[in-house]
């Protein structure tokens, strides 16, 4: 042990301080870029959410969406993701026969997801 280098001490004496500060470094980066990255993901489906309530009107008395094809086209085009969206009424009901007949296979909705996120955030 008398003949080590010095390079070979010096490893030896650095590699566990510098693991350490490497772990702990890589999970401080997370969690500083976790949050505002889920912010802008959040106020991208917001954005999507506001869109849609500016389709919303009142026909005969009733809550109805006029939602043109184009536009659904638009808001399902990501690359990365795939985007679910119902729009409900306050009781929880489908507004709309036609997006009912769209959207019948899908398993969570727009609006749920929109919900959520407000309730999280308060």
């Amino acid at each position: 042990m008398a003949d080590a280098s010095l390079r070979g001490q010096l490893l030896r004496l650095l590699l566990l301080p510098v693991a350490g500060i490497l772990a702990v470094s890589s999970v401080a980066a997370y969690y500083l870029a976790r949050e505002p990255a889920t912010d802008a993901y959040d106020g991208a489906l917001i954005d999507a959410g506001i869109a849609l309530a500016d389709r919303i009107h009142v026909r005969d008395g009733t809550l109805a969406v006029d939602l043109p094809s184009a536009a659904e086209q638009i808001l399902r085009t990501d690359q990365f993701d795939t985007i679910y969206y119902l729009v409900r009424d306050p009781s929880g009901k489908l507004i709309d026969e036609a997006i009912r007949m769209r959207l019948r296979n899908y398993v969570r909705g727009f609006a749920d997801f929109v919900r959520n996120v407000r309730r999280g955030h308060q």
